[in-house]
């Protein structure tokens, strides 16, 4: 088939998820009030996960959201109480609440392992360096979710003009989903939710049904299309 073209629907798919693990990215840094001004308006926020029906309105998570932020402590009390929770649980103790790096979980409860390094490399291969302004690690769960909204906005550049390539980045993100986001993030969501801050085991409820649910989408996205022709299976 041919090997450019327009594919708008894929395209705004593609853009959709960019936009919704941006949110999430945020959502894993430190709170600001462009955070927290999104969130107390949590159906607008839901809505970004329903365009294209990217995650079920049923998904863990959106319920315990709107419990918390229909308390009404405002959005001076609600960053302050953020900014608070979010020290406690990934800065506060040698020993943290819930350990934001994936080097954590599959290394034995080691930070800066080899993980951290292979995440690097992805990320130089799209010539990509933490912003000197940044000074965690790049294993954070931040920083991986951005690396999606990266790569699923330029799946979105690719769709104007080549198909073989925008099915190249999806097996990227398929590939980076499987390898590295998906492969702990569970296990992050439940240390979230036994340390009973209720936003951020929200978040990580959220979190962790979107990327699975978008593990899946990616996968037969990139069957479908293999199987129409537009590229190997």
């Amino acid at each position: 088939m041919a090997s450019t073209g327009t594919c708008p629907e894929i395209a705004g798919l593609a853009e959709a998820r960019s936009r919704c693990y941006s949110l999430l990215s945020a959502s894993f840094s430190m709170p600001t009030r462009d955070l927290v001004r999104v969130w107390m308006d949590v159906d607008a926020a839901a809505s970004l996960f329903g365009e294209e029906d990217l995650l079920p309105v049923e998904c863990p998570g959106w319920e315990e959201m709107k419990s918390f932020v229909g308390r009404e402590q405002g959005e001076e009390g609600l960053l302050e109480e953020l900014s608070h929770t979010y020290v406690r649980l990934f800065f506060a103790s040698p020993h943290f609440v819930a350990p934001p790096y994936e080097s954590v979980y599959v290394e034995g409860g080691f930070v800066m392992g080899e993980t951290a390094v292979k995440v690097s490399h992805e990320y130089s291969r799209e010539s990509l360096d933490l912003s000197p302004c940044f000074k965690d690690l790049p294993d954070h769960i931040a920083v991986e979710l951005e690396f999606m909204a990266f790569l699923s906005r330029k799946e979105a550049a690719c769709w104007d003009w080549s198909v073989p390539a925008a099915i190249e980045q999806i097996a990227r993100e398929e590939a980076f989903l499987r390898e590295h986001v998906c492969l702990w993030l569970t296990d992050f969501s439940r240390r979230l939710e036994k340390a009973g801050e209720p936003f951020y085991s929200a978040v990580g409820r959220i979190t962790d049904s979107f990327a699975r649910v978008d593990l899946l989408r990616l996968s037969a996205l990139r069957r479908s299309l293999s199987a129409a022709g537009y590229g190997p299976g």
